[in-house]
């Protein structure tokens, strides 16, 4: 009993001067610094590649810079089934390198990721047939989203496209079209349209 008693105190004594000694070294490490939210938003957007000698900018992709195709031209679209796909003149932001001028039909993901797309469309006022706008994945042809409607008055008609979150890979991208079954040429008015690209992460 008295040996057992003996690895008890022991036992107890170890214990207690362990936590001293971590109660100790805690005490003697410094206080973490606090870091400036400037200091935040400066890594936020750059990443040093400190390979050898060389050090290189690496861009954060964020919703912040989710790009915005526009035109500054309308559209005359013809009637029948065909799907027009639009050609964009531009990006309100180029951070991500998503449009190019030599495929501007395409918003392009600039990393694999979820997303989501929003398309505007608008065509002229006519009552006669239906209007479609849709949102469709250039790499497969899958449509992610449409909207189709008859027209039903003579005034203009307006139509807002959301996909659901959807996977892009990078260098995948999307596209915008549109149709009407008027009977004749119907102009798709630009200052109402535009296709948006946002990264969810």
């Amino acid at each position: 009993m008295s040996s057992n008693l003996f690895r008890s105190k022991r036992s107890f004594t170890q214990r207690y001067y362990s936590t001293e000694r971590d109660v100790g070294d805690l005490k003697k490490r410094p206080t973490p610094t606090r870091i400036s939210e400037t200091t935040v938003a400066a890594l936020s957007t750059s990443v040093l590649d400190t390979v050898g000698t060389q050090y290189q900018a690496i861009p954060a992709y964020s919703q912040a810079n989710s790009p915005t195709a526009y035109s500054n031209t309308d559209w005359t679209i013809a009637t029948g089934g065909t799907i027009t796909y639009l050609d964009w003149d531009g990006v309100d932001d180029a951070t991500w390198g998503s449009w190019s001028a030599g495929a501007n039909t395409l918003l392009t993901a600039p990393i694999t990721g979820r997303y989501i797309a929003i398309f505007s469309a608008y065509f002229t006022g006519n009552s006669t047939g239906n209007r479609l706008a849709t949102i469709v994945r250039e790499s497969d042809g899958s449509t992610l989203s449409s909207v189709q409607m008859a027209a039903t008055t003579t005034a203009s008609w307006r139509a807002n496209v959301s996909t659901p979150v959807f996977t892009l890979n990078v260098g995948d991208s999307v596209k915008a079209g549109v149709n009407q079954t008027s009977g004749g040429n119907l102009v798709a008015q630009s200052a109402f349209m535009n296709l948006s690209l946002i990264l969810l992460g």
